[in-house]
């Protein structure tokens, strides 16, 4: 009886500690994301640019090969 006592209590403890580490598996996974997200903004590029606009005054020798 002892015994059977006393597995119960590891068990229970290792219950414990295993929703103890998945819920802090939990909290990292998520603060992985957020910085994946972040270092996807940083590394894209900006898509917001001034488009450069070709100049209308040009003789037609300029375009010439």
């Amino acid at each position: 009886m002892k015994r059977i006592n006393e597995l119960e209590a590891a068990k229970q403890a290792v219950e414990h500690e295993f929703r103890r580490v998945k819920a802090e598996n939990g909290v990292l996974s998520k603060e992985i994301g957020r910085l994946r997200h972040l270092e996807q903004l940083r590394t894209v590029p900006q898509q917001v640019q001034p488009v450069k606009s070709v100049s209308r005054n040009r003789s037609a020798k300029s375009y010439a090969t």
